[in-house]
């Protein structure tokens, strides 16, 4: 008599794969530097769209609020202004008033 095949749960806990079962929790510090990367990197991408600093300034702190709309407001929404402005320097963009 032929041997029946039993399909069986897998058990991930002892598989290789790092990224299966980890726990990791990132810190306060951590999440900030994150926020502030992605700000700046927001920043310099309209910056080499040709966007003027004003309206960047002003559509990245318009993302922050949507996206803490539930949560109150981002720590990092105080700096936007001094992300942009480093952002655009990087880029080579002026943010002088003409």
């Amino acid at each position: 008599m032929a041997k029946e095949h039993v399909m069986r749960p897998v058990d991930h806990r002892d598989a290789e794969y790092e990224w299966i079962g980890t726990t990791t929790r990132s810190t306060p510090d951590a999440t900030r530097a994150t926020r502030e990367d992605e700000i700046s990197q927001r920043a310099a991408l309209l910056a080499r769209l040709g966007y003027p600093k004003k309206h960047a300034e002003a559509r990245l702190k318009a993302n922050l609020a949507w996206e803490y709309e539930r949560l109150g407001s981002a720590s990092v929404g105080k700096r936007v202004g001094a992300l942009v402005t480093a952002s655009y320097k990087r880029a080579g963009v002026s943010t002088k008033r003409r």
